[in-house]
């Protein structure tokens, strides 16, 4: 994404920023890897796919993705900043605009992740062996 960002729409960073903006969004990736895995363990091998799908639309849609947040109405803001793709998406305006990833969208994102793979090892103690093993 960043090659085609720069070469095929022109955006303009020093290397270092990019090579920052990859490891932070890399590395923010890891919330989304943990609701994955307790996606792909909380249902049927058929239906863990549809069901990202379905998930990823709706966080990118209330997390701003589209639509930058600041055009909400106020109570669309207040859920926006309660989705982990909002805080992911933070994490990149954050370097892009040339200062370290805030705090407050590492916190988040962290938060996200440990919620999601906690759930994660729930789901795989309660679910039965033969029922992940394909």
């Amino acid at each position: 994404m960043a090659l085609v960002g720069r070469f095929v729409n022109g955006v303009q960073e020093p290397l270092v920023t990019w090579v920052a903006l990859i490891g932070v969004l890399w590395a923010g990736s890891v919330a989304f890897v943990a609701l994955g895995l307790l996606l792909g363990l909380a249902l049927d091998e058929k239906a863990a796919g549809g069901a990202m799908g379905i998930v990823a639309t709706v966080l990118a849609a209330l997390g701003g993705l589209w639509i930058p947040v600041e055009v909400f109405p106020r109570y669309m803001q207040v859920l926006a900043h309660a989705m982990p793709s909002y805080w992911y998406a933070q994490l990149g305006r954050d370097v892009a605009s040339g200062s370290a990833p805030s705090a407050g969208a590492v916190a988040a994102l962290g938060a996200f992740a440990v919620a999601f793979a906690v759930l994660a090892v729930v789901v795989a103690r309660r679910r039965p062996l033969y029922a992940v093993a394909g």
